[in-house]
């Protein structure tokens, strides 16, 4: 079910925008924030940006808020008899794919740009969240990955998939990475010693996080390229051609031979970052942290209580976790 709101606030908004406001600044880290409006959603997961909307996880509901202004634009509520939560919102093409779980399974929903509903499908089991890549949706459930409505046989795998240049990459609950095309076909299999925590793909190389060290791989081959001691506690990004890791004090950047290019001890362990063209944002611990591209601290603000996730959209900065803050570029 779809409820639209904020109608009067949302046009008077638009009007606004649309009388000789100048352009839409670009998405930038280098730029002079002032913090700007709040909401109060306690996400359920990682929200997702969707044109000039930030799509939030909340309980058994989808929210959408503009941006930059926070206000209300449309809320999706999933059936009541099942006891769904979402834990995911993503975009693929056109549309927003949200995953809602319970003790049934999974229920995946696709919604159109205004949270109208346009299909629906439940699984009793629970897989992998999805990764979205070039529009396509796909996940890993047990003995089977889904690309889109297709599906092909792996052995039993952990709930981690990711995709990049049409190679997907699983892990096996053995402990073997192995690559694929969108077919199914096995490319190659890489047994690692150290346990993979979670998996990321550049267009030059396959990474593995692991629990004490961060180790890449070549896309054609899968043999080790190089380690690094180092664990990631969250998710890399790619600057400038190089690696962003976040480790329990900062920031490195490490380039495609795994050599520290940057540096820079936050004080904090990072547990978000997200990537600009010209610099990153860090969440740690009640900081928001903001650095150019050699990884110099630019900014620092409060973050809001339990932010654990951070996106630049064209002219700002939304941090999300149990609320959400827009700081704005001047």
């Amino acid at each position: 079910m779809t409820r639209t709101f904020g109608v009067v606030s949302t046009l008077a908004f638009l009007l606004l925008t649309s009388c000789g406001q100048s352009p839409a600044k670009p998405v930038s880290a280098t730029a002079r924030f002032v913090e700007g409006t709040s909401a109060g959603y306690h996400s359920t997961g990682k929200v997702s940006l969707f044109g000039d909307s930030l799509i939030i996880p909340v309980e058994g509901s989808v929210v959408s808020l503009s941006l930059p202004g926070l206000e209300p634009e449309w809320k999706y509520d999933a059936p009541t008899d099942k006891g769904w939560q979402c834990v995911y919102v993503g975009t693929a093409s056109n549309n927003i794919v949200c995953v809602f779980q319970s003790m049934a399974g999974d229920l995946t929903v696709h919604l159109d740009g205004k949270g109208r509903e346009i299909s629906k499908n439940q699984n009793e089991k629970m897989g992998s969240l999805p990764k979205t890549y070039s529009g396509k949706i796909y996940r890993v459930e047990g003995e089977s990955v889904f690309v889109g409505e297709k599906r092909f046989p792996v052995p039993l795998s952990l709930p981690m998939i990711e995709i990049n240049g049409g190679n997907i990459y699983t892990v096996t609950v053995e402990g073997e990475i192995q690559a694929r095309n969108e077919s199914g076909d096995l490319l190659w299999g890489a047994k690692l010693i150290s346990r993979t925590n979670n998996l990321k793909a550049f267009s030059w190389g396959v990474f593995a996080l692991c629990e004490n060290e961060t180790i890449a791989l070549d896309q054609a081959t899968g043999s080790v390229l190089w380690s690094r001691p180092v664990r990631a506690t969250c998710q890399p990004v790619e600057l400038g051609g190089k690696m962003i890791i976040a480790y329990d004090k900062g920031l490195m950047a490490l380039d495609r031979k795994g050599d520290m290019v940057y540096a820079v001890d936050l004080g904090c362990q990072p547990i978000f970052i997200s990537a600009a063209l010209d610099g990153v944002a860090a969440i740690c611990t009640g900081k928001l942290i903001v650095t150019d591209l050699k990884l110099t601290k630019i900014s620092e603000f409060v973050a809001p209580d339990g932010a654990n996730q951070v996106e630049f959209f064209p002219g700002g900065m939304v941090v999300s976790g149990y609320s959400q803050r827009v700081f704005v570029a001047e």
